[in-house]
């Protein structure tokens, strides 16, 4: 991909994961208004920003217009774009108002920009499930060619049965099929366990520095939540949690939160700042992609309960207050 930006305040650029964007993956001159990252590399396309260091010393990212969905009444930004081995190019100028860039790419780029407030793919555990799917491969019939239609399917697979996986991943062309991407959810299809398999039961590092296990197999039922410090819906979740905790404690409820953040820093401050007393686990960062595999969810929060046996009963992604009230309705019906 390349640039041709005039008047950017800085002589690096750097290319982040749009979702990580203080972790570096590439780095690249600016100089007399262009620049390139090459990408004849990429196996395996994201969503990607273009950061600078500015003069204080912080981080800044490139914004683009969306030219799908801006308006002359509403003009519309965004600070990501699609990096895969399509050609993408972005141009303007920084001093221009709000700074304001345009990027030009493929069809996989107008389908970011078009469906970026859409998230498509994802279909939650509400009852529109079926429409949301149904609207989901209506697009992929459409545009059987996408890689960028696939990497969504990926990034929302545990929301989908292994079946539902098999049969959408079917109406891609024979090489989006073949391609890197769709052998990695081919091998996610293959790895994820089936309905009422048990979970396996991780031993990791609690907030003493000791070892702990996930599931405590003494509680009739185990709430496992998985979150990260820089997940807002997470923290917005913890007064519940705390409420839960203190409701069923004693009703043979075990909730176990499981920190898949880098920073353990903040994981010890945010343990005490939010009064979480029950067992909080942390995963090792190279361990993270295993736990996301063995327990197939890519979203937080994820929260999962467990029967004695360590069968999963449910999951649910997200937060909103009306799961929360589903969360105490199951416990309380689970624990008579």
């Amino acid at each position: 991909m390349s640039g041709n930006v005039k008047n950017i305040p800085a002589k690096k650029l750097y290319l982040t994961d749009a979702y990580r964007w203080k972790t570096r993956l590439d780095s690249t001159d600016y100089k007399d208004g262009t620049f390139k990252f090459g990408n004849d590399k990429i196996k395996i396309p994201f969503i990607a920003s273009i950061c600078f260091i500015n003069g204080d010393g912080k981080i800044e990212k490139l914004i683009l217009k969306n030219d799908v969905l801006s308006t002359s009444a509403q003009p519309r930004s965004l600070d990501a774009f699609f990096y895969s081995t399509e050609p993408v190019n972005i141009s303007g100028d920084y001093d221009s108002p709000k700074h304001h860039l345009t990027v030009k790419g493929g069809d996989d780029n107008i389908l970011f920009n078009r469906f970026v407030l859409d998230d498509i793919g994802f279909i939650g555990n509400s009852s529109n499930k079926s429409t949301r799917m149904k609207a989901f491969t209506d697009v992929i019939e459409k545009q059987p060619s996408s890689i960028y239609l696939l990497y969504k399917l990926i990034d929302n697979r545990n929301e989908y049965t292994k079946e539902d996986l098999k049969k959408i991943l079917s109406l891609f062309t024979k090489n989006i099929q073949n391609s890197e991407l769709a052998k990695k959810l081919k091998q996610y299809i293959a790895n994820r366990p089936d309905a009422n398999t048990t979970i396996t039961n991780f031993t990791l590092r609690n907030s003493e520095g000791s070892k702990g296990t996930i599931l405590d197999h003494k509680s009739k039922l185990t709430m496992i939540v998985f979150w990260a410090g820089w997940c807002k819906p997470c923290i917005d979740e913890i007064p519940n949690i705390r409420k839960l905790d203190s409701l069923y404690r004693n009703k043979g409820l075990s909730i176990v939160s499981i920190f898949i953040d880098q920073s353990e820093t903040n994981w010890k401050r945010l343990i005490k700042e939010k009064r979480m007393t029950w067992t909080q686990l942390i995963v090792e960062k190279s361990k993270i992609e295993e736990i996301q595999n063995k327990f197939f969810f890519n979203a937080i929060p994820t929260t999962i309960f467990v029967d004695q046996t360590g069968k999963e009963i449910e999951r649910f992604t997200g937060f909103d207050v009306e799961e929360n009230k589903s969360y105490e309705s199951l416990i309380s019906s689970l624990l008579k």
